[in-house]
């Protein structure tokens, strides 16, 4: 069984129908950051942050789509590469960041055990 069929779109329309207010609303939402006429940041440079965003939290259809659209807004190759790695660093850097907490972990617990063998 395959989880991530692109066929699964066809789907979108049962989600519609059973939250149209809270559909209606996300679709607004999308439109508003993804198609607005007076935004800071260009086309391109909002698409290769979702091509990014899409990567790091693994949403084949977020990649799928706003790759398409980063290229049709004219994105190289080498963008959309830098993108992926941008997402790759920064989702390295909180494996790295939880190991913080691992660490953190491991000394209070040896404290306790420590203090345990000693009282």
């Amino acid at each position: 069984m395959c989880f991530h069929d692109s066929a699964d779109r066809k789907y979108a329309a049962n989600l519609r129908r059973a939250a149209p207010t809270m559909q209606a609303a996300y679709a607004a939402f999308g439109e508003a950051v993804f198609k607005s006429e007076d935004a800071a940041l260009t086309q391109k440079f909002r698409e290769l942050i979702a091509v990014a965003v899409g990567t790091t939290t693994q949403c084949p259809f977020c990649i799928d789509s706003h790759t398409r659209a980063a290229v049709a807004a004219g994105a190289t190759p080498e963008e959309l590469a830098e993108a992926v790695m941008v997402s790759a660093a920064i989702r390295a850097g909180g494996g790295i960041t939880h190991g913080f907490q691992v660490m953190k972990t491991q000394v209070e617990e040896a404290r306790k055990a420590e203090q345990a063998t000693s009282a």
